[in-house]
């Protein structure tokens, strides 16, 4: 326990190393330099806690009549979940912050920053120990702890970059395997011996000029392995729609059987609880059928589950070839743009967490920092603009390193390492949460533009409504909608970071995520269209497309739409 630490007065003999020339005041000296080895940052921390170890005396003198009474330090309580510690403010202060940090991440070493802050200002306390000086001891000794954690984690990002790298090529190697295994031939014609232009996801300079490429087409030359992989495909899609059915059938069901409860005490029909019965029991051996399936297709060929989710009944083979194909050159395509990221890469946490500021003590340095939220707020805001962080966004990865053996399990690091995952976690969650609520928030502001173009008629109140109203909804709602495709490309690129290949399921999954985000940017589309639709017919178009013009909206929503 603190509260056991044995008391350490330091009392320094003279030293050439610390002592020759003028005495420094405590801070970043030539002992204290961020960048220098731990066992040096421990001499630098013996330095100070002498110097305020002798310093004491006096700056009881000064609150007190008479001295310091013996072994006398400032201490406070602190409340952490489960537990109140004393924390006394003496050479062991580093071990006892330590301690804390062990056990309650940075949050512990908040709430003494915050306690010590109390007990500075309390009247009961505040005439009883110099706080001041106790503060800024506090204020080093907590720079001295950041410093080991931005090292922790610089250490990790490295790790983590390297294991990503690897786990990528080993991707590669699994496409270069399934296409020398299929044979899968690429032509620029398809079999009647024409080209087709398709419309490619990059941006474009205008809403009536997308931006179109070449089609390439696909063929697999091993047929002995088309034809098993067609059998096996054929059934899987067909069970997959069965499924879908299924599925929607449940809901129905418990949607009219909550409905009837609602409005009669006696509860829903037999023959409707039945029906539920049955359709759930379908639903669990449809998916043990999925799963077999599944297992079967990944034993010919892994990566033709790509395809699966993407194919609808009925199905030629020709249909699956060309998918099969499409999905591993997206497959290679992404995990080259993720590989390019980490080439002669430069890490980010040193940058994040500063190791100096110039004009800044130490003891000022790190008052409002929180190391792991401060490297984890950055990641998930850039994820998916910079695939150079989602080695540090993606949990798979990161836990990946304690299975290896690259970071131990009795170090200082892994320490660090979980409780950056729990920050990674949390922020998870809050993330989840806000975009709820900005759905919430856009469906109801989206609703209220209908009625009011709707129900007001043409005139200079639709334009009113046009130029106060929906402009500056439209420009929310882009922005609702872009955060979320950010999201969920970062989420794309994670899953395909920590994508176990020996596990079909997680294949599957990968497409399934992939056509998530298909069908949101669908969804987007066909609700701008309604609304820009009544803007129209509410003959307040001229003016619409000034303003869009005026406030710079048009290049988001052009982003938006072409997403």
């Amino acid at each position: 326990m603190i509260d056991d630490y044995v008391r350490v007065e330091l009392v320094p003999a003279p030293n050439a190393f610390f002592d020759e020339g003028a005495e420094p005041a405590p801070g970043y000296d030539l002992q204290s330099r961020p960048d220098q080895t731990t066992a040096t940052r421990e001499l630098a921390y013996a330095r100070r806690a002498a110097a305020y170890e002798a310093g004491l005396e006096a700056e009881y003198s000064r609150i007190r009549w008479g001295r310091r009474r013996s072994q006398d330090h400032p201490e406070h309580p602190v409340r952490l979940p489960g537990r109140t510690l004393r924390v006394i403010y003496d050479a062991t202060l580093d071990r006892q912050l330590l301690q804390i940090y062990l056990v309650h991440g940075w949050a512990g070493v908040r709430a003494v920053q915050d306690a010590l802050e109390a007990a500075s200002r309390a009247p009961a306390s505040k005439a009883l120990h110099p706080w001041g000086y106790a503060t800024s001891f506090f204020g080093f000794t907590r720079a001295m702890l950041v410093l080991s954690i931005r090292d922790a984690l610089i250490a990790v990002e490295r790790k983590a970059a390297s294991r990503l790298v690897a786990e990528l090529e080993l991707s590669g190697q699994l496409i270069a395997d399934c296409r020398a295994q299929l044979n899968l031939r690429e032509s620029p014609t398809n079999q009647a011996g024409k080209t087709e232009d398709v419309i490619t996801d990059r941006p474009s300079p205008s809403w009536d000029s997308p931006v179109r490429q070449q089609r390439i087409f696909y063929t697999v030359g091993n047929t002995e392995v088309a034809v098993l992989l067609y059998d096996l495909v054929h059934r899987a899609v067909a069970a997959r729609a069965d499924l879908a059915d299924l599925v929607a059938s449940r809901d129905r069901l418990r949607g009219d059987i909550d409905g009837i409860r609602d409005e009669l005490s006696g509860g829903a029909p037999v023959g409707l609880e039945l029906d539920l019965k049955d359709a759930e029991a379908r639903i669990t051996r449809i998916e043990a059928d999925l799963e077999v399936l599944y297992t079967d297709i990944h034993k010919v060929c892994p990566l033709a589950l790509l395809a699966v989710p993407l194919l609808q009944p009925p199905l030629d083979r020709s249909t699956m070839e060309q998918t099969i194909g499409e999905c591993m050159a997206q497959f290679h395509g992404e995990s080259e743009r993720i590989g390019k990221a980490y080439q002669d890469r430069a890490g980010k946490v040193a940058d994040w967490i500063p190791a100096e500021r110039a004009g800044v003590s130490p003891e000022l340095l790190y008052d409002d920092v929180a190391p792991e939220s401060d490297v984890v707020r950055p990641v998930l805001a850039g994820a998916s603009q910079d695939p150079g962080l989602l080695a540090l966004a993606t949990e798979g990865v990161l836990r990946l390193l304690v299975e290896r053996g690259e970071v131990a399990f009795d170090s200082f690091e892994y320490v660090v390492l979980m409780h950056y995952l729990t920050e990674l976690q949390r922020e998870l969650i809050a993330e989840r949460e806000r975009i709820g609520l900005l759905d919430r928030i856009v469906g109801k502001i989206s609703a209220l533009i209908s009625l009011a173009l709707w129900v007001v008629p043409a005139g200079r109140v639709v334009r009113l409504v046009t130029y106060a109203f929906t402009v500056s909804v439209l420009s929310f709602y882009t922005y609702s909608v872009l955060h979320q495709l950010a999201i969920l490309d970062r989420q794309l690129g994670s899953r395909l970071a920590e994508l176990d290949r020996r596990k079909a399921a997680e294949i599957v999954a990968l497409t399934e995520l992939a056509m998530m985000r298909a069908s949101y940017v669908t969804d987007v589309g066909a609700t701008i269209l309604r609304e820009l639709a009544l803007i129209v017919a509410a003959g307040a178009a001229a003016e619409f497309r000034l303003v869009m013009h005026v406030r710079g909206i048009y290049l988001d929503l052009e982003t938006l739409i072409g997403a």
